[in-house]
């Protein structure tokens, strides 16, 4: 707390004049100012409470200044305003209107002192002090003064230090050094006090050396902040939409990561037989799938016609011979990294495999005849957790379902915030639509790059869609994947023009991994 005060204003001018004294009662000045030396109840309840330091040392010193007057004698009285340095704890409501009034918090929660060590003029004396933001001098301690500068002369000096309290500090003198702390120096005037008092670096010279701030200071609250691993967050890839931009037709399928010391000892877990360390990557770990994949994609990169969906391994091709090859590659690759496969969980040279929830064949890709009985099966939602459990089934296989999402309107209505739960003959009628329509028995085509593709799109009022598909010799349109979802409000109001785009935005980004592939192999007919 840094109070300074200049020259005294005339009573005329004075902003106080009208004011009140908290201490004494009188009319023209602060509490601060007053010479009575009275403490009203509200002082008193102030400076008691404000006496709490919670615990932790606290050196803080103040500053109330004020220039001598000429003629005035170089002397400290009790009666007279001098120049003092003192620590006061009075937070009152006049603190905020006095002149040039500072406060210093502190928000570090430690007991633990600051401190540097500096090194004080050419015979370099080491002299250790605590670093005090609150403190408006720096001070050394009379003891310190004759064991270490005792060859510095004591100058007279007018300034007063007063504790919390209010009782003085005795002052000797003050003496002017240089100091040296790290590649910095300056020119410091220091006050000797009495006793063996801590030494205090204060706020008249940390703008003179230069510290370390960050390492000093704790006092900010914790923000979030971006890491160097936020790969691990991200979704698995491959995904099935990447098998599905290719054109195959033979599958083989399979459903191992020993872990080191360190990790192993983060993976600690406490059984009724004592404490375990798993030597395997276990199920649990927030980031096991994303490790287990990347460390899947590097054995397995480079290899042709081969997915592989965490631990999961495919390999499809369109004949026989290029599959074979693909399957002896798989196995010497995972041999020369010391992998073994399951040999009861392996299928191979299959034209017909069921694959993350799908069914493929050579004809294309159907949804899992089980799965979809299970959504028949599902009961009507009672509230908006089983709702969103239906609606998330209903939707990874929304591929196979045209306008999935303008079907299921009444039933995204009930997401809303603020919206009250009221199942209505819409919401039902929706309900039972979304079960029928994947009851279809779609199945889609593979893509093949050698066919023309079609892309439709269309938009209603509340929602858009897109269909993706190859045009046959004889007319006929084979669908590769549906895309739908519903409009926001702020999309519900565009213009036409710019709705009429929406439908064609969504079409082109689901279909990023057909487009790249056929990018892919016009790049392989212009480089022949």
């Amino acid at each position: 707390m840094l109070s300074l005060r200049g020259k005294q204003p005339q009573p005329d001018d004075c902003r106080f004049r009208e004011v009140n004294c908290h201490s004494c009662g009188k009319k023209g000045h602060i509490q601060r100012a007053c010479r009575s030396g009275a403490k009203g109840p509200q002082s008193q309840k102030s400076s008691q409470n404000q006496t709490r330091t919670g615990g932790h040392r606290n050196h803080s010193v103040s500053t109330s200044y004020r220039p001598m007057e000429d003629g005035e004698p170089n002397v400290s009285s009790s009666n007279k305003d001098t120049n003092e340095q003192y620590v006061d704890s009075v937070n009152t409501d006049e603190s905020d209107l006095h002149y040039g009034l500072y406060h210093t918090l502190s928000g570090v929660k430690t007991n633990k002192p600051y401190l540097i060590t500096l090194v004080v003029g050419d015979t370099n004396v080491p002299i250790t002090m605590e670093i005090d933001t609150g403190a408006a001098r720096s001070t050394i301690s009379e003891h310190v003064y004759k064991s270490s500068l005792a060859h510095y002369p004591i100058k007279d000096t007018n300034i007063t230090l007063r504790g919390y309290s209010g009782e003085k500090v005795p002052v000797i003198g003050s003496i002017v050094v240089t100091a040296k702390y790290g590649g910095t120096s300056c020119r410091m005037d220091l006050l000797v006090v009495k006793g063996s008092r801590p030494s205090l670096f204060g706020r008249d010279h940390l703008s003179k050396i230069k510290l370390d701030w960050e390492n000093i200071f704790v006092v900010s609250e914790p923000k979030p902040a971006k890491v160097g691993i936020q790969n691990l967050g991200n979704p698995v890839s491959p995904t099935l939409e990447n098998l599905l931009s290719q054109n195959q037709k033979i599958f083989s399928s399979r459903k191992w990561l020993f872990l080191d010391d360190e990790s192993a000892r983060l993976l600690v877990m406490n059984t009724h037989k004592g404490l375990l360390s798993p030597k395997r990557l276990c199920y649990g770990v927030k980031t096991a799938p994303a490790i287990f994949q990347e460390t899947m994609d590097k054995i397995l990169s480079g290899l042709d016609n081969v997915f592989c969906y965490i631990d999961d391994i495919l390999i499809a091709t369109e004949n026989e011979n290029s599959h074979l090859k693909a399957l002896e590659a798989v196995f010497a690759r995972l041999n020369m990294h010391n992998v073994r496969l399951n040999g009861t969980k392996c299928q191979f040279m299959k034209s017909k495999i069921r694959y993350l929830g799908h069914e493929l064949t050579s004809e294309g890709v159907s949804p899992l005849q089980d799965k979809i009985e299970a959504i028949q099966k599902a009961p009507r939602p009672t509230n908006v957790s089983e709702l969103k459990s239906f609606l998330g089934m209903v939707n990874y296989y929304g591929k196979f379902v045209r306008n999935l999402s303008s079907q299921m309107q009444p039933l995204y209505a009930l997401l809303q915030h603020n919206i009250n739960w009221v199942w209505s003959d819409d919401c039902e009628q929706a309900f039972v639509n979304a079960k029928n329509a994947l009851a279809s028995n779609q199945v889609l085509t593979h893509f093949d790059p050698n066919k023309p593709l079609v892309l439709s799109v269309d938009a209603s009022p509340c929602g858009l869609g897109a269909v993706l598909g190859h045009r046959y010799p004889d007319g006929s349109d084979r669908p590769i994947a549906y895309a739908s979802r519903t409009l926001s409000q702020t999309e519900r109001i565009m213009p036409k023009s710019k709705k009429r785009l929406l439908p064609l935005f969504l079409g082109s980004r689901n279909s990023t991994c057909i487009c790249m592939a056929l990018i892919s192999h016009l790049s392989q007919i212009t480089n022949r």
